[in-house]
């Protein structure tokens, strides 16, 4: 709190960190700007370099990609994963889990559990992938069931890519998500309000196409504005 209360400017990287109580006493001192990031200048390049490509999936694909963390919800995602899938016959939908296990944070998930789940036939798990575009562009919906962020980057390339998205009514995540226009937000820590959104898209599969669109249009309309030349005009001011 002293180092903020004494910065000449703060970045919020959305507007409900601001709110956050232990920030919210810094109004009456403090000259802040809240500067939505975009995706890294790699993805554009990337993918502008692929010629137009339609992936066909066989099966309905679900894609998450995080460190392999508690806050991230990835036991909400594998928990409704197995909910899903053990419930109904789902023998057209599979869930990608791709990430590594932070050794150094105390809530990571085990090695041993992550081998527990790697069983499930219905969970694919893979190693982190430096040049995830292609994993991306291959699933048909991307997850983060999130416990908060300031702007999750994943979520932010499933927009530009025009992927159908789920996650969590929380920051940083709601920011990105317009429920019922370009994917859903459910509750924090609740796997079976995942699961329900999942069953609502594998029971309505139109919606990924519409959804998918919406991303797009959304990512134009408010996270298109390159954060830098912002962030070089503060820093040009000081």
């Amino acid at each position: 709190k002293f180092a903020l209360k004494s910065s000449y400017k703060v970045i919020f990287q959305n507007k409900d960190d601001l709110d956050i109580s232990s920030y919210r006493f810094l109004r009456k001192y403090i000259s802040y700007s809240i500067i939505f990031p975009s995706i890294k200048e790699s993805i554009r390049k990337d993918y502008s370099k692929i010629k137009k490509k339609s992936y066909k999936n066989k099966k309905i694909i679900f894609l998450m990609f995080c460190r392999l963390i508690k806050q991230k919800g990835v036991r909400e995602f594998l928990n409704a994963a197995q909910y899903v899938c053990e419930n109904y016959k789902m023998n057209k939908v599979q869930f990608r889990l791709i990430g590594e296990i932070d050794q150094n944070n105390p809530s990571a998930l085990s090695r041993k559990e992550l081998d527990q789940w790697k069983k499930k036939n219905y969970i694919k798990i893979l190693n982190h992938k430096k040049n995830i575009l292609s994993e991306i562009l291959k699933s048909n919906i991307v997850c983060l069931p999130s416990y908060g962020e300031g702007m999750p980057a994943s979520l932010l390339e499933a927009l530009y890519l025009e992927k159908a998205i789920i996650t969590t009514n929380v920051n940083g995540c709601r920011e990105i998500v317009k429920n019922n226009f370009n994917g859903y937000l459910v509750k924090k820590k609740d796997y079976l309000s995942l699961a329900n959104r999942f069953l609502d898209i594998i029971n309505n599969p139109k919606l990924i196409k519409i959804f998918g669109k919406n991303s797009k249009k959304y990512f134009k309309k408010k996270f298109s504005k390159n954060p830098y030349s912002r962030m070089y005009t503060i820093i040009n001011s000081l």
